[in-house]
């Protein structure tokens, strides 16, 4: 089904965000050397056709206040899939970190 041409006024304002979001992608490196002051808690999807564990482990290098995996099932919209347990986990979590 060929959705017809786009109306100018609506490209002229999605794609300047589309590029800005492929730039920041395509770009992005992060900084050696420079760590994190707090725990970093990570998701990802066990069906995720792009992002895998291993490599989501990979960032924990600048963590060194924690860094906690948690594997949801789900492709790479899990966090919207499984948002009532993400939640509650993340919840349970901030709790536990304000009041140890």
């Amino acid at each position: 089904m060929d959705p017809g041409p786009i109306h100018p006024d609506l490209r002229d304002l999605v794609l300047p965000a589309l590029l800005a979001d492929f730039t920041i992608a395509t770009g992005y490196a992060p900084r050696p050397g420079v760590p994190l002051p707090f725990p970093v808690y990570a998701c990802v999807g066990d069906a995720d056709p792009d992002v895998d564990a291993t490599s989501v482990r990979g960032r924990a290098e600048p963590a060194p206040h924690g860094f906690d995996l948690r594997v949801l099932p789900g492709d790479h919209f899990c966090l919207v899939q499984q948002r009532a347990a993400l939640i509650q986990d993340m919840s349970s979590r901030l709790n536990r970190l304000l009041h140890p």
